[in-house]
């Protein structure tokens, strides 16, 4: 769940259509968002195509030799200044726990563009951002998702033209690291290993 730029709620969440995690067919995410504080929700877009369930924004094919075959997981923050949505969510074929240094997961980036003057967000389709997590940041990783559910943009941190943005991975074997972004999702830095054996860690700033 993110609030967008105009106080709307934004909700994201998977859908199973094959009954499990992402790596055993078909998984998809859908959003929906909010105009009175949580109480009705429609989906986020002017699509009149979308139904009830909200707006299908990654659709997995479950070709299970793909690395589109499932998105879930995903991570979602709001740019302060623009409004513009940034999600991060795995992607592929190959289960967390399945995971080895030649077959692993994929991740994917989806972004939606913020209209100010409608409120309404422009989903664009997901991209395939797996070299960037794996082989620029961590290329001995089996497996690794952004924890579900949150990243968070700095207060304080402007680098250039936008906000850090902050997420923490979790990594098969290793635990946990912190990766950032200042360019709202366009390359990333990683830190040196934050957790040992931990899990679905998430990030947030302190007042000092």
């Amino acid at each position: 769940i993110a609030t967008l730029k105009n106080g709307n709620i934004l909700a994201i969440s998977d859908q199973r259509p094959c009954g499990a995690d992402i790596g055993n067919g078909e998984v998809d995410i859908y959003a929906k968002v909010s105009k009175d504080n949580g109480k009705t929700w429609i989906p986020s877009s002017t699509d009149p195509s979308a139904d009830g369930t909200g707006l299908k924004i990654a659709e997995g094919t479950g070709n299970t030799s793909s690395w589109d075959c499932g998105f879930g997981d995903a991570a979602v923050v709001v740019d302060r200044e623009s409004g513009d949505v940034l999600v991060i969510c795995v992607a592929g074929n190959v289960k967390y726990s399945s995971g080895t240094s030649s077959k692993h997961n994929k991740m994917a980036r989806i972004r939606a563009e913020f209209n100010k003057s409608t409120g309404e967000l422009s989903w664009g389709s997901p991209d395939d951002v797996t070299k960037a997590f794996f082989d620029e940041l961590l290329p001995k990783a089996y497996t690794m998702f952004m924890a579900s559910g949150r990243m968070i943009q700095s207060t304080k941190v402007k680098v250039g033209s936008h906000y850090r943005v902050y997420g923490a991975l979790l990594v098969k074997n290793e635990g946990n690291y912190v990766v950032y972004s200042d360019d709202n999702g366009k390359t990333w830095n990683v830190s040196e290993r934050a957790s040992v054996g931990g899990d679905e860690a998430k990030v947030v700033e302190l007042n000092n």
